[in-house]
């Protein structure tokens, strides 16, 4: 059986709790900062956020149509084969 992303993540939690090698934490650190950097640095900008709120207030009063995530995922995979 495959472990699960819970798992490794469980696991991965569990061993950096008893490593005390700082140069090991150190090169970790930089390995998963890419990561963590990629998804912290991303803003919206003013145009986006304007974008977003103006769908929202058409969704709100109706003039646009929303769909379910079970849905959305029935449409595109009618119409993409996803």
């Amino acid at each position: 059986m495959q472990p699960t992303t819970t798992s490794i993540k469980e696991k991965l939690h569990q061993t950096f709790e008893c490593i005390d090698d700082e140069k090991i934490l150190e090169a970790v650190n930089t390995i998963l900062g890419s990561y963590r950097n990629e998804a912290e640095e991303y803003e919206l900008t003013d145009e986006q956020l304007k974008e977003l709120e103006n769908r929202e207030a058409d969704h709100l009063a109706g003039k646009t149509k929303s769909y379910s995530l079970e849905e959305f995922r029935n449409r595109m995979n009618k119409k993409y084969g996803y």
